[in-house]
Parts: C-alpha cells; sequence; structure tokens
C-alpha cells in the first residue's frame, strides 16, 4: 500500500496538476513518492509520467523503492515523457551500478529520449560497463547544459572517452565531477579537450576532491591562457600547495609587458582552492575579473601593476624620419583620458607627462622649440 504522501503525488500526476514540478522517488523521510513492495504503483507511475506536461526534474534514489527492471511500463513511461529535462540518479552509499541493473534500465531511456539539460549521477561505479552506458547516453543527450559525476571513482582513464563525447556538446556550461580519482593526466585531458577548445562553453568546471597536484594546477592554468568562457573553477580538496597562486596570478596578469597584460586571462573570477587565498594579488586579479568591460578590465590592470608605461614600442612605427610614429602621440594622450575616467583613484596626469617625455626624448628634432614657435 502507498503512503498518503505517494498517493497524494501519484494522484497528481495522473490529473496533469501543474504541481508537482519535481518527483523524488526514494525511501526518505523527505520523499514524495515510494513503493516498497509489487502493488503496481510503478505501473501508474510510468502511465501517470508518460502523458504529464509539468513535471521539470526527476530525482530517483535507486535502492529500496520496489522498481525492479521488470517494471517496462515505467521505463516506457519516461521514454514517452517530453516535459522532463533533469535527471539525478543517486543512492545513499557508493554502490550504484549503472553498468546493470535499473540504474543502467534509465540511462538506456534517456538514449531514446533526448530531452535531458541536466544529469546528475551520485555515489555510482564505472564497473561491468557502467562507463560505457554513460557515455553511450551522453552522446545521446546533445542539449545538456549541466552534467554532475559526483562520488562515482572516475579515473583518468574513464575520463577521456567522457571528455570525448562531451566536448562537442555546444550547448553544455557546467561540468561538476567532484570526489573523484582524476590526476594529473585528467587535467591534461580536461585542458586540451574543453579548456583549449574554442568551440567548448564550459562557464564552471568543478573538481574538488580529486587526486590534483600542482602539475595538475600548472596544466589548467595553462590550458585557461586563450579561454574566454570560463568564470568558475573549483579545486579544493586536491594536495595542491601554495604554487597555485602564482601559477593563476600570471594566468590572470602577465606583467612582462603591455601587450602580454591584454592578451591575459579577464574573465576567470571565482577560484576555490584546497587552502584560504593568502595572495592578495590574486583576490585583486579575481575581483577585476568580476566587471562586465573587459576592456576595461585590462586596463586598470595596466594601470595597476605598469606605473610607468613604457611606449618605445611605438618609437619604430613608420618613416625614418618619424613623422608617422609622432602620429600615434595623440592615440596615447587618448587612451590615458579614457583610462582617467576607468580609474578615477589613480593619478594619471604624472604617467601622460611621462609619455609625453619618451615622445619628445627619442624625436627632439620632430619639437619646435617654444622660443622658435613664437618668434
Amino acid at each position: 500500500m502507498l503512503d498518503a504522501v505517494s498517493e497524494r503525488t501519484l494522484r497528481e500526476i495522473e490529473q496533469n496538476d501543474s504541481n508537482p514540478t519535481t518527483l523524488r522517488i526514494c525511501n526518505s523521510d523527505a520523499r514524495t513518492f515510494t513503493s516498497t513492495c509489487s502493488d503496481g504503483s510503478f505501473l501508474r507511475l510510468g502511465e501517470a509520467i508518460a502523458t504529464n506536461s509539468h513535471l521539470k526534474y526527476l530525482q530517483i534514489n535507486i535502492g529500496d523503492i520496489g522498481l525492479k527492471v521488470t517494471d517496462r511500463v515505467f521505463f516506457d513511461g519516461l521514454k514517452s515523457n517530453s516535459s522532463v529535462q533533469g535527471l539525478q540518479l543517486h543512492r545513499r552509499y557508493r554502490n550504484l551500478s549503472i553498468g546493470s541493473g535499473v540504474g543502467h534500465q534509465i540511462l538506456k531511456v534517456y538514449q531514446e529520449n533526448n530531452n535531458l539539460t541536466s544529469l546528475n549521477i551520485i555515489n555510482s561505479n564505472l564497473h561491468n560497463g557502467g562507463d560505457i552506458a554513460i557515455t553511450a547516453t551522453l552522446r545521446c543527450c546533445t542539449n545538456l547544459t549541466r552534467l554532475g559525476l559526483h562520488h562515482c571513482n572516475i579515473t583518468d582513464e574513464q575520463l577521456i572517452p567522457i571528455l570525448e563525447t562531451i566536448r562537442y556538446h555546444s550547448s553544455l556550461e557546467d561540468l561538476y565531477l567532484s570526489n573523484n580519482l582524476i590526476g594529473n593526466v585528467g587535467c591534461e585531458s580536461i585542458g586540451t579537450m574543453l579548456l583549449k577548445d574554442t568551440k567548448t562553453k564550459i562557464s564552471n568546471l568543478l573538481l574538488p576532491g580529486n587526486n590534483i597536484s600542482d602539475e595538475g594546477v600548472i596544466v589548467i592554468a595553462n590550458s585557461l591562457v586563450g579561454n574566454n568562457k570560463l568564470y568558475k573553477l573549483d579545486l579544493k580538496s586536491n594536495t595542491i600547495g601554495s604554487i597555485a597562486d602564482d601559477d593563476f596570478c600570471n594566468l590572470l596578469c602577465n606583467t612582462t609587458s603591455i601587450s602580454s597584460i591584454y592578451s591575459s586571462n579577464h574573465v576567470l573570477h571565482s577560484l576555490v582552492l584546497p587552502y584560504h587565498i593568502g595572495c592578495e594579488k590574486l583576490v585583486t586579479l579575481l575581483t577585476l575579473n568580476r566587471y562586465a568591460n573587459k576592456s576595461h578590465v585590462a586596463t586598470k590592470k595596466i594601470l595597476l601593476y605598469h606605473p610607468d608605461i613604457d611606449v618605445s614600442e611605438l618609437f619604430g612605427w613608420g618613416s625614418k624620419e618619424g613623422e608617422d610614429t609622432l602620429k600615434a602621440l595623440p592615440y596615447v594622450i587618448d587612451w590615458f583620458e579614457r583610462a582617467r575616467e576607468i580609474d578615477v583613484t589613480i593619478n594619471m596626469s604624472q604617467r601622460e607627462l611621462s609619455a609625453i617625455y619618451q615622445f619628445t626624448r627619442a624625436m627632439p628634432l620632430l619639437f619646435v622649440p617654444i622660443s622658435r614657435a613664437t618668434s
């Protein structure tokens, strides 16, 4: 017999009520539906889900809920449904098999029904074909914007086919791979297949609780040099030292030259490391990157880390007499004027005079002395 909560939930789904939009199938006190006996409940539920147009999210605890692989009407109901966009498969303990059993049957449903935009699998294992089942499902679910594989014991080797599949998902923005066995080799795969690829749109990458060391951090930081999509990166609970500060500071603001600052990463603004961030420069750069106007971000970094702006690179431009080079001076002055509007806290007059001085010192014959101009 169904309890009162489950019966009410089932009737709402059968009547295509606008509520609930989320269906939780579990055996906990927070359940909305549970059935631990063969009473035909999953047959009713499958038929109801097939025609329901308001359900958006399914949370299924693969455990003692009474669902069996022989409950074909339930799986067929999922297959026929066109409103569910989010799916979460989990179990309280890390023994959910998705290479066989009920978990595998649900994944097979969504190898045909590709309406999912969000997929989360928690406390699973990829033994006995589990990695193949996930890859096959991801290959069909091409509309995903969010993918989470948590506590799945994913190794570097198992990660590669997953990445090879999702790298072609043009809608995928959030990738959560927390508490797995991903190491430095996995970081190289992530960097090559996702972060360096301009076609991917990953904006949130969460890798806490893995086996990443300083070597992996260097790989990820280098992979983000030309990346203009990723704005959140979580690396907490990994074996990473304070070297990460220097790597990410250089990524966000390469102070080698003004042009290198312009080509630095101005997008990443949320970074979680496995220790309290004590580097003031890194905190400052992450804060600057939160500004929407990235041109202004680059200008602020130049003003902050290049107090004496060297414009000597312009001296070789144009004709050898220098007239064309001198034409660059108004653009330099204009840059300072715009920079003054961007950051009013910095004294721009002194820097502007310094730039003019560099021009006059490099090309003194192109400037007419005041005495001659007034005679």
